[in-house]
C-alpha cells in the first residue's frame, strides 16, 4: 500500500508539473521546465523535447539548461537517439543546446554528425556544443565548418570552438578566417585569437584597423586596447586621422589605454607626441589607467554624456511612473526637455532615431532622421503620455537588431516588469549575445529611487560596462 501511494503521489505532482508547460504564460511554462528537469527521466526528457518549437525565447533557453542538468545516462543515451536524430530541426537543435550546456562529453559523436546538418541553426548549435565540451575529436570537422560552411554564423561558431579544443593550436586555422568574406566571420576570428594567441592577435589587429566594416575595426580597436602594444600606436594615430563619428572616441580611449596620456581626440595632438617621443617610449608594466573623459564644452551632451556617435538611437521609459513629479516637475517632461535640447544641438551630419517604450517598445520612424527642427518638433509631439509597465529588454532588442544606430542612450526610471526577459542576470546575457555582432554602445541613465537602487542600478551599470557606454543616475 506504501508503495502504491507513493506512485500515486509522483504522479499528482507530475500532472502537475505538465499542466504548466501547458500555460499562455511563458514564465509559468518555465517553471514547468525547472520541475520537470528536477524529475530527471525519461519521461521529464520526453516532455520538455515537446516543447521544442516553443515561441518564447526565454522558454527555448530554459528548455536546453534544463535538459542539460538532468544527468541521469539513460536520458543522455535517449537524447542522443531522439533529440539529436529527430526529425524536427528545432528538436535537433535543441538536443545540440543541452549537451553543450551540460559540457557532456558523452554526445560528441552525434554532435559531429550535426555540424553537417541540412538545418543551419542546427550546425551552429552542433559547433557551438562541441566547443563547450572541448571535443578535440571533432577539431578537423569543426574547422571544415569554419573553411567552408554556408553559414556565417557556423563559421564564426567554429572559430569559437576552435578556439577551446585546441587552444594555441588552432591559431592558423582561425588566422585564416581573418579573411572570411563575412565580416562577423572576421570579428569573431579576431575575438577567438585574442584569447588562445595574444603576440598574433595584436599583429592582427593593428590590419584589422584597415578593414573596409566598422565592426572589425572596432574589434581590432578593442583588441589593441585591452592587449596594449607600442606597436598598434602608430596605426592607431593614423587611423583617428581617417576615423569620424564614435569611431574617434573608440580609438582614443585605446590610446589613452595603451600610453597612460590624457591627449585628448584630437589626432594631431598624438601625432606631435608620438614622434617626439615614440622611438624612446615603453608602455608602463600592469594594468593601463583609464583616462578622464574629454572636456564637454564644445560636444553635444545628453545627461551630461558625450554624443561621439553620428547614428544615435534614443531609448526612452513611458511607463506609468513617468507622470510622477520630481521637484514640481513631471519625470516625463524633464526627460522630454533633455532630449529636444540635445536634437537642436546635434550636428547636421548626425541621424537619430527614438523609441519610447510602455509595456511594449515602439520605433519613431524605420530609418534613421535628419536632425532638423520639422523632425524635432514631430518627435517631441509622438513621444507622447506616460502608462503601461517597463519594458526594457525588448525596447533594446528592437535597438539593437534595427542595425541603425552605433550607440544608444537608454533612459528609465524603474525596473523591468514586462517583456521577454525581465530577470537581470538573463536581459544581461540575451544583450550580450544579440550585440556581439553589431558592436553597439549603450549608455545608461537611471532617474528615480527605483532605477539607482542597488539591484537596479547594476542592471543599468551592467549594460553600460558590457558595451563600453556610461552610467549616470538622476535623482
Amino acid at each position: 500500500m506504501g508503495i502504491f501511494w507513493v506512485a500515486v503521489c509522483v504522479g499528482l505532482q507530475g500532472g502537475a508539473q505538465d499542466s504548466l508547460l501547458l500555460e499562455e504564460d511563458p514564465d509559468l511554462r518555465v517553471r514547468g521546465i525547472r520541475l520537470l528537469a528536477k524529475e530527471g527521466t525519461v519521461r521529464a526528457a520526453r516532455k520538455l523535447m515537446a516543447l521544442h518549437d516553443d515561441p518564447h525565447p526565454r522558454v527555448r533557453r530554459m528548455l536546453a539548461r534544463g535538459l542539460g542538468r538532468i544527468r541521469n545516462l539513460e536520458v543522455r543515451a535517449w537524447l542522443v537517439e531522439r533529440g539529436l536524430g529527430h526529425p524536427r530541426a528545432t528538436a535537433r537543435r535543441l538536443a545540440a543546446r543541452a549537451f553543450g550546456e551540460a559540457e557532456d562529453l558523452t554526445a560528441a559523436d552525434g554532435l559531429i554528425d550535426r555540424v553537417r546538418d541540412r538545418d543551419a541553426s542546427v550546425r551552429e548549435s552542433a559547433v557551438w556544443a562541441l566547443g563547450r565540451i572541448r571535443a578535440q575529436e571533432a577539431s578537423d570537422e569543426v574547422a571544415r565548418a569554419l573553411r567552408g560552411d554556408r553559414s556565417w554564423k557556423v563559421r564564426a561558431a567554429a572559430a569559437d570552438a576552435l578556439a577551446r579544443m585546441l587552444r594555441h593550436h588552432a591559431a592558423p586555422k582561425i588566422q585564416a578566417a581573418l579573411m572570411d568574406d563575412d565580416p562577423r566571420v572576421r570579428l569573431a576570428a579576431l575575438e577567438a585569437l585574442e584569447q588562445i594567441a595574444p603576440g598574433d592577435a595584436r599583429r592582427e589587429a593593428i590590419g584589422a584597423l584597415e578593414d573596409p566594416e566598422w565592426i572589425v575595426r572596432c574589434t581590432g580597436t578593442e583588441v589593441l586596447a585591452r592587449l596594449g602594444t607600442k606597436e598598434a600606436v602608430g596605426p592607431l594615430i593614423e587611423r583617428l586621422i581617417l576615423a569620424s563619428g564614435r569611431e574617434v572616441r573608440d580609438l582614443w580611449k585605446a590610446l589613452q589605454a595603451i600610453t597612460g596620456r590624457d591627449l585628448g581626440a584630437d589626432p594631431e595632438a598624438w601625432k606631435i607626441w608620438w614622434e617626439a617621443n615614440g622611438p624612446s617610449w615603453e608602455p608602463r608594466q600592469g594594468t593601463p589607467r583609464p583616462g578622464r573623459e574629454e572636456s564637454t564644452r564644445e560636444r553635444v551632451t545628453y545627461y551630461q554624456i558625450p554624443i561621439w556617435s553620428d547614428r544615435v538611437v534614443f531609448v526612452m521609459d513611458l511607463s506609468e511612473s513617468m507622470n510622477q513629479k520630481i521637484g514640481g516637475v513631471a519625470r516625463v517632461d524633464r526627460a522630454r526637455e533633455e532630449l529636444g535640447r540635445a536634437l537642436a544641438a546635434l550636428p547636421r551630419s548626425c541621424r537619430y532615431n527614438l523609441i519610447r517604450f510602455r509595456s511594449e517598445p515602439e520605433a519613431l520612424s524605420p530609418q534613421l532622421l535628419r536632425p532638423s527642427a520639422a523632425n524635432r518638433i514631430a518627435t517631441l509631439r509622438w513621444l507622447g503620455a506616460p502608462g503601461g509597465g517597463t519594458n526594457i529588454y525588448d525596447a533594446l532588442d528592437l535597438a539593437i537588431r534595427a542595425g541603425q544606430g552605433d550607440t544608444i542612450f537608454l533612459l528609465t526610471d524603474g525596473a523591468p516588469s514586462r517583456g521577454t526577459y525581465k530577470n537581470k542576470g538573463e536581459i544581461l546575457e540575451s544583450i550580450r549575445e544579440i550585440n556581439r555582432f553589431r558592436k553597439v554602445r549603450i549608455h545608461t541613465i537611471g532617474i528615480s529611487s527605483h532605477a539607482v537602487s542597488t539591484r537596479w542600478k547594476g542592471l543599468l551599470e551592467g549594460l553600460a560596462s558590457g558595451t563600453g557606454g556610461e552610467c549616470v543616475t538622476r535623482n
